[in-house]
């Protein structure tokens, strides 16, 4: 006689009706809909807002996935090869190892470090070999080579988005350089934040009439500036 374990599928995940909508659980995505009238039931999840289709849909079981009038089931994570934001991710770092650009530890270093600007950019040097167009010529072989690799997971029913490859590659390798720019705006914000409570402090110390209320929080504020200058200069390059 064959083993029952032979003839059992897996055991599914327990699924729990509480919380309402989408929770995260050690099992993975807990989903819970209520509904008093539904006798069916889906759950549609899209990558994009615009996408025109959605790229998953999990059907509920009426008998194993609901609980009175909750519907409600787990999906484990897994890695979704389709999914167009981790591929793109994928391509960003590949053209960064192509341009072999060292890049510091600190954000500080990577970035300019003439301090006076609002909002420093790029240092020359690095921006001089990540705008070159070779860079972008030179990526796009070993960007085409990845989709290759993961093609039989681009269909059309899992991956909407992917109806160009060609068009795809050209559009992530000519616009990662702005997009590795932009990862710095965080960065650029807090520091333009922590510049004018400085500039704002100086000001009121320097007023050759203030009382000794203004002058404690004004120097307090230099102090504030000095401290959060530190962390930011520390700070680790943005992924």
């Amino acid at each position: 006689m064959k083993s029952l374990k032979h003839d059992l599928a897996p055991e599914a995940p327990i699924s729990c009706p509480y919380p309402l909508g989408a929770s995260v659980t050690p099992e993975g995505i807990n989903f819970s809909i209520f509904s008093a009238s539904a006798k069916a039931m889906q759950i549609v999840l899209f990558d994009h807002p615009d996408d025109p289709g959605p790229a998953q849909t999990i059907t509920l079981d009426p008998v194993r996935d609901r609980t009175s009038h909750y519907w409600h089931i787990v999906r484990s994570p897994s890695l979704d090869l389709a999914n167009r934001d981790l591929i793109t991710a994928y391509l960003h770092a590949v053209w960064l190892a192509e341009s072999n650009q060292r890049l510091d530890s600190s954000i500080i270093e990577v970035l300019d470090r003439r301090l006076e600007d609002e909002s420093p950019p790029l240092r020359s040097d690095i921006q001089t070999t990540l705008k070159a167009s070779e860079l972008t010529v030179r990526a796009k072989a070993p960007m085409t080579r990845i989709l290759q690799s993961i093609a039989p997971s681009l269909t059309p029913e899992n991956a909407v988005w992917f109806i160009d490859p060609d068009g795809f590659v050209q559009e992530v390798a000519t616009s990662t350089f702005s997009r590795f720019d932009d990862a710095f705006g965080c960065w650029r914000q807090l520091y333009q934040s922590a510049r004018a409570q400085l500039l704002e402090a100086q000001r009121k110390l320097a007023m050759t009439v203030i009382n000794h209320e203004e002058r404690v929080p004004s120097a307090m504020a230099v102090a504030r500036y000095l401290s959060r200058s530190r962390s930011l200069l520390s700070a680790s390059p943005a992924a």
